[in-house]
């Protein structure tokens, strides 16, 4: 979604001085400067890491597989949480609401940052590690969803009452269907619970999904069988994999609906300041 439609849309940012935005970008900065100072690189080595090694088993081909995703995935961490972010700036336009921006945020941030690292990390160390690291990053988003979701409800909340105020009813309209849509998206409308909303339901199904990797990872090692390793890396990549492409399409349908709604209500605005400007001419 493009330009800038602050103009048209009452009252202000939640985040106006970029705050939350900012602490994204460090926590994924502090990301970034870990790999390129060979922090993972380190780990690799010492765990005697090989990529594809000459002659390479289909566990080995199993855990390439698995590394490659776990890498690709936190690509797909950096940009998804900021155009959330953006989306909400832009269409969420509020008066006293701002998004909580300390050090308890900054630090979840940190952490969820590290996770991912580490399970970068763990997919060449063991399927059982690989499964208890993304295990962990699914409760925590968890648990993190549930601390911004009342944050993000009240902003909505505030936004509607603001929205409702508009006297023109087809403009007041178009804002209102936007915020219905936000609300859609982050599961914040009255029929969602806490725990029992599709994101959350998402998260639990991840979290669950990646359990069993480690369950599997857990066999493996105790038994001494290969395959169960095997199938670890396999169903954790996949979970990546499908955790990533169902958001990136809940994502897109949710951009889709207010890119629609961003051009009818640029041409209504449009409309109504060219009458405006014939009506003083006159």
């Amino acid at each position: 979604m493009t330009g800038n439609i602050g103009p048209i849309i009452p009252g202000s940012s939640p985040d106006p001085d970029d705050d939350v935005e900012r602490y994204i970008k460090a926590a994924w900065a502090l990301g970034g400067m870990a790999i390129s100072a060979g922090v993972v690189t380190y780990a690799l080595n010492r765990a005697g890491f090989v990529f594809l090694p000459v002659n390479p088993s289909l566990l080995d081909c199993a855990r390439a597989f698995a590394f490659v995703i776990a890498c690709m995935n936190i690509l797909c961490w950096i940009w998804f949480p900021l155009q959330d972010l953006r989306v909400l700036k832009t269409w969420v336009r509020v008066k006293k609401t701002t998004f909580s921006a300390h050090t308890s945020e900054f630090l979840l941030m940190v952490f969820a940052t590290v996770l991912v690292i580490l399970l970068i990390i763990s997919s060449t160390i063991n399927a059982l590690a690989f499964g208890i690291v993304g295990t962990t990053i699914y409760v925590v988003n968890l648990v993190g969803f549930a601390i911004i979701r009342p944050q993000v409800s009240k902003a909505v909340n505030e936004a509607k009452v603001i929205y409702s105020k508009e006297p023109s009813a087809d403009k007041r309209n178009y804002l209102l269907n936007a915020l219905g849509i936000i609300e859609r998206h982050w599961s914040i409308s009255s029929n969602d619970g806490t725990l029992r909303n599709a994101q959350q339901i998402r998260h639990s199904l991840l979290a669950a999904a990646f359990f069993v990797v480690a369950l599997f990872g857990f066999v493996g090692r105790v038994t001494g069988k290969a395959d169960f390793e095997i199938y670890a890396y396999i169903v954790g990549a996949l979970t990546i994999v499908v955790a990533e492409v169902s958001i990136a399409i809940w994502r897109t349908s949710t951009d889709k609906s207010l890119r629609k709604i961003f051009h009818e209500l640029r041409g209504f605005t449009q409309q109504r300041r060219h009458s405006t400007g014939k009506k003083k001419q006159m």
